[in-house]
């Protein structure tokens, strides 16, 4: 659901003033940037293992040098990193020791991207009321029609697609607020600098769940596709598994068994091969659902020694 952008790529800011020309500056500082280059290269490329040690080496570089901008953006990319690999009290104690950087005068404006970040974590971690309180100051103002009152940063694009994702759960059979939150969400995408094609996906999504809500399946299977070929462009696998669950939670509602069984299949493939175990973990008993409907013993089976795996940590 994290539809902002990682603030990882910051480090490009730190290399600005050195392109095209020959680096002169001390080794300390060229091995920082370069330790911060590659695990930004490997969180691209979801290696969160490798991207987390790549990190840590620049985070412990940036300290030897008394770099704070340096530790700073190391911590919080730390912190995007353990999110993305669910791992979430790694997550928040990165957090809190870049907050404590923001604290700074020099450093507040990286104040509300922590926010956002720490509300997507408590979000992640089924806290949601954390998650709203943090929220709420870093939403833009709306008018009766639903636009936002000023111009959207991607910071507050991000806040309003965290603030739909927790509508979307609520237990709502009308789905109001949902509809509120999307609409807010459709009408801000356009008017935001810096979008990309994945925020559109997410917004697709968002679509899908309501036409599915809606006893529209054929348009919510059409929504999840398009959402699909645009994270798969972006070779987004984070967000191309999440679609895949949904969808195949769909077909599963559909009674279109084999298909739900292909989908989440894929979708726990991605999520193994990110090593994110609680991504992992949620999809196993749907898939044990649909090993049952189909009377498939020996996928069964499987499934249930990867929960017992993940459940052990073997």
């Amino acid at each position: 659901m994290n539809s902002l952008r990682p603030l990882i790529p910051l480090f490009l800011l730190l290399q600005a003033a050195c392109s095209g020309v020959s680096d002169t500056r001390p080794e300390p500082v060229r091995k920082s940037e370069y330790y911060l280059e590659h695990g930004v290269s490997a969180f691209e490329n979801s290696d969160y293992v490798a991207a987390a040690d790549f990190l840590r080496k620049a985070l412990a570089h940036y300290r030897s040098i008394d770099d704070t901008t340096g530790v700073l953006l190391s911590r919080i990319n730390l912190a995007e990193t353990a999110l993305a690999a669910g791992n979430f009290k790694a997550a928040l104690e990165q957090i809190e020791e870049a907050e404590r950087i923001a604290d700074g005068e020099p450093y507040h404006e990286y104040r509300p991207r922590l926010a956002l970040l720490r509300a997507q974590t408590h979000w992640r971690a089924e806290e949601g009321e954390k998650a709203l309180a943090l929220l709420q100051p870093l939403l833009p103002n709306f008018e009766s029609d639903g636009r936002s009152s000023e111009r959207p940063t991607l910071l507050q694009l991000g806040a309003v697609t965290l603030r739909t994702a927790i509508a979307f759960a609520r237990d709502d059979d009308e789905r109001q607020e949902a509809r509120l939150w999307l609409q807010r969400l459709a009408l801000m995408l356009p008017r935001t600098e810096g979008r990309t094609a994945l925020h559109h996906a997410r917004l697709l999504r968002f679509e899908a769940q309501l036409a599915a809500h809606e006893e529209a399946p054929q348009t919510a299977l059409e929504k999840f596709d398009q959402a699909l070929q645009l994270y798969r462009e972006g070779a987004a696998r984070p967000a191309i598994a999440a679609t895949l669950t949904e969808s195949g939670k769909l077909l599963m509602q559909l009674g279109r068994w084999e298909e739900a069984a292909e989908q989440l299949q894929r979708a726990l493939y991605i999520r193994l091969w990110i090593m994110d175990r609680p991504g992992a973990a949620e999809l196993l008993q749907p898939l044990q659902i649909v090993y049952r409907q189909l009377g498939d013993e020996e996928r069964l089976e499987q499934i249930n020694s990867e929960a017992n795996r993940l459940t052990h940590g073997r």
